[in-house]
């Protein structure tokens, strides 16, 4: 990225704040950002950018699809939830004990100064211990009878995949954060749609052509196509190499960290410890039926997490005055369109899961209806989370989170046994709404923004969108 020149050549004492500070770290003019070369917030490259992340997120949604599909029908409910209790397991367990080095590195990397090598070199030594451990940990949680109640298989046959798995999610995750932070979003999104591709081709190789058992090759083609990201996503960081040890950098990493690390483990733990209810107190196939009703419905996600990619640099950085003009906007427009989706989901849902996963999976239906109105709370909560850790108050996050997270746990005990995965995706949605709305007071109190500026749609909203498709039309 080039940084912008008054027609006069000013010396530093005689810039302004905005002109002094400095670009982006890694920013490149391949990938610009949503912010110009001071940070401020660049409506037209946020649109780019926000376009690309929507067009990548279609192409993903389509691919995972397709994926599911094929998977669901080959497997079936049982062999589909323990598909989805393998895969969770590190992921978990990576969360859980990562401290929070995923947002730490990228705040770190964000700050005026930073020393790109010496970030990466925190990293490195950081992954290495912790990655060790919670592989170690990985194998005294598969050997314990709880998690699975009807003891359908083995977990124990692929215990060194999901051990292995953990150092490679937290290498993947850290990395993807730092290509966000460094504006690298076009290189962040070809993460995330490989994501995607790479599991559906590697299964339909090692299934479809070496004849693999559909388990096993569902399971190994995760694990190589987790192992080529956690590369993929190295590949663009080749200028914080050779990494530099800094004692000063670790312990600001470790002290951002672990202000925030339990709202990045509550994050992960809202989305998945259901999982966990659903294998230990109803089953493997129950578990199956419940990972396709979350996959349809995490569907509502996609245009937070687009928004949330090019959107990402900018919030991570302190310009409140610019944020109170974008995030009440971003929110209020995306809130319309979730809600928009959820209607779609709630009509077609049950037809849907026919076309795609067979009548085998019909029993995911009413878990889908309960979870879309969490759904549309989970996104609104996706962007003022980042919002806040950008205003630098991860703990206060962390507090809201591991409330509901504890709420969840609670309403689970309760519901999951009573009503099956009905009441598990029911405990999932109270949760993500009491989080909404306890974000929202909590953004409104740092920030000053009142809820019903995020919440209600103007009509100058849907105008100024109008303008902008008419403007790429006439491009």
């Amino acid at each position: 990225m080039t940084r912008q020149h008054s027609p006069e050549q000013q010396s530093p004492e005689q810039q302004s704040p905005e002109q002094q500070a400095p670009e982006p770290v890694g920013a490149s003019a391949e990938t610009p950002a949503a912010t110009n070369a001071a940070g401020k917030f660049n409506r037209s490259r946020f649109a780019r950018l926000l376009f690309h992340s929507l067009l990548t997120k279609i192409v993903m949604i389509a691919l995972r699809l397709i994926r599911n599909a094929i998977i669901a029908r080959v497997l079936g409910p049982t062999d589909r939830g323990l598909l989805a209790l393998i895969t969770s397991i590190p992921e978990v367990i990576m969360t859980i004990g990562n401290l929070g080095y995923s947002n730490s590195a990228a705040w770190k990397l964000a700050q005026p100064g930073a020393q790109p090598r010496q970030v990466m070199g925190a990293i490195l030594a950081f992954v290495l211990i912790a990655g060790t451990l919670c592989a170690g940990a990985s194998l005294w949680v598969i050997e314990n009878p709880w998690l699975l109640r009807d003891n359908t298989a083995d977990l124990g046959d692929w215990q060194w995949i999901i051990a292995l798995a953990i150092p490679l999610f937290l290498v993947k995750t850290i990395h993807h954060n730092l290509l966000l932070v460094r504006d690298q979003v076009n290189q962040a999104n070809l993460v995330n749609l490989n994501e995607s591709l790479l599991p559906l081709v590697f299964f339909l190789l090692m299934w479809g052509v070496a004849g693999m058992n559909g388990l096993d090759a569902s399971i190994y083609s995760w694990f190589v196509a987790l192992l080529l990201l956690a590369i993929w996503t190295t590949i663009p960081l080749k200028d914080m190499f050779p990494p530099q040890w800094d004692q000063d950098t670790h312990k600001a990493l470790l002290g951002y960290g672990v202000r925030g690390h339990f709202d990045t483990l509550f994050q992960k733990l809202m989305l998945r410890i259901d999982y966990f209810f659903v294998s230990g107190m109803v089953g493997a196939t129950a578990l199956g039926y419940y990972a396709m009703a979350t996959a349809a419905a995490e569907l509502l996600l996609v245009l937070p997490t687009a928004v949330t990619f090019p959107l990402y640099s900018f919030l991570m950085r302190n310009h409140r005055d610019d944020k109170r003009a974008v995030t009440p906007k971003v929110l209020r427009i995306m809130l319309v369109v979730m809600i928009l989706g959820a209607l779609a989901l709630w009509i077609t849902g049950e037809l849907l899961i026919r076309l795609l996963f067979g009548d085998a999976f019909l029993p995911a239906y009413p878990a889908l209806v309960w979870l879309l109105p969490g759904m549309i709370a989970l996104g609104y909560c996706s962007l003022i989370r980042i919002d806040l850790l950008g205003e630098n108050h991860p703990g206060s996050v962390s507090v809201v989170s591991g409330a509901c997270v504890a709420l969840n746990m609670g309403l689970n005990l309760v519901l999951t046994p009573a009503y099956g995965i009905e009441g598990t995706a029911a405990a999932a949605t109270i949760s993500y709404l009491i989080a909404a709305a306890a974000l929202a007071w909590l953004h409104w109190r740092i920030t000053g923004i009142p809820a019903h500026e995020s919440m209600l749609v103007r009509p100058s909203d849907f105008a100024e969108i109008t303008r902008y498709l008419r403007k790429k039309r006439a491009d």
